[in-house]
């Protein structure tokens, strides 16, 4: 009779916060826009950058009240179609409720 050997994979982030849990804000996340030079174009052309940045910020708690995908990268003018986003990276991020009163602001999670 053969064997039949079962793998269970769980895929489980002890890190993984859940809607409620309090979490100490020591940075929050600012969308920047910048110009510069087209990383893949073999012509000279300018393209806005969108990045999102680091601010400090003073010791404070939040609630999260959910988990966003960012994106950096840059927009292109095409005359027929407009401003086109071309992603360069991706990464996850809290939405967090500082106080009653505020935006929720992003929050990156840390490793």
């Amino acid at each position: 009779m053969p064997k039949i050997i079962l793998f269970i994979i769980f895929d489980v982030n002890l890190l993984e916060m859940q809607f409620g849990d309090k979490i100490q804000v020591t940075h929050i996340l600012r969308r920047d826009q910048s110009y510069g030079p087209h990383p893949k174009a073999t012509y000279p052309r300018s393209v806005y950058f969108k990045t999102w940045r680091p601010i400090p910020q003073s010791q404070g708690t939040g609630i999260v009240i959910g988990k966003r995908t960012l994106f950096n990268g840059y927009n292109v003018y095409e005359p027929d179609c407009g401003n086109i986003f071309h992603p360069l990276e991706h990464f996850d991020a809290y939405l967090i409720a500082l106080d009653m009163k505020r935006n929720p602001v992003y929050v990156k999670i840390e490793e």
